[in-house]
């Protein structure tokens, strides 16, 4: 599975322009099945907010996981493991950590155009303890063709222990068309 995820925006007010919005998110995941229940996971992610003083997270890891539900309308997974994170913040603040991670993605088609994504992990820092992070992102997608959907996206990131003077938690909500290269 490949994502990217990427909203900016600015505003002009008295003939000044500053940016309102800055953020990047992108990564992959590689899972290998086992068994038909059974799974191993790989995965890399990279995210940049401007407004967590974050110029980069760098995230690499794998662990195990277990298909709960698996039908024609629902797959739901849980998987854990271990992961290495290097956090770079604007201000030569680096930070780098183990981690251990928990988690689940959901697949819920509600009818033939619509489809249902959620996805949440849990990252208990092993370096730092007492810090953690949690990534939680909930989609919707409806196809109005066969190439071209509209879709509705929530992506919110908590960091228990934020560069001083920024916030904990930052929530994106965008939506918009999308476009798929499919025969």
């Amino acid at each position: 599975t490949l994502y990217f995820n990427q909203l900016y925006g600015n505003a002009r007010v008295n003939g000044l322009t500053s940016t309102t919005a800055s953020a990047v998110r992108g990564g992959w995941k590689y899972d290998h099945n086992l068994s038909p229940r059974m799974f191993l996971s790989g995965f890399n992610d990279y995210e940049h907010d401007r407004f967590q003083n974050l110029s980069l997270r760098f995230v690499t890891g794998g662990g195990a996981g277990v298909k709960a539900i698996k039908s024609k309308r629902t797959q739901l997974d849980f998987d854990a493991g271990a992961d290495y994170q290097r956090e770079n913040f604007i201000g030569a603040l680096n930070r780098n950590s183990a981690e251990a991670n928990f988690g689940d993605n959901l697949l819920f088609k509600v009818s033939k155009a619509t489809t249902i994504t959620q996805s949440a992990r849990l990252f208990t820092n092993l370096t730092d303890t007492g810090a953690y992070r949690v990534n939680f992102d909930l989609g919707a997608t409806t196809a109005l063709q066969k190439w071209l959907g509209w879709h509705l996206t929530v992506s919110d990131r908590f960091l228990s222990n934020p560069v001083q003077g920024r916030e904990r938690n930052d929530l994106l909500i965008s939506t918009g068309l999308r476009l798929t290269f499919a025969k």
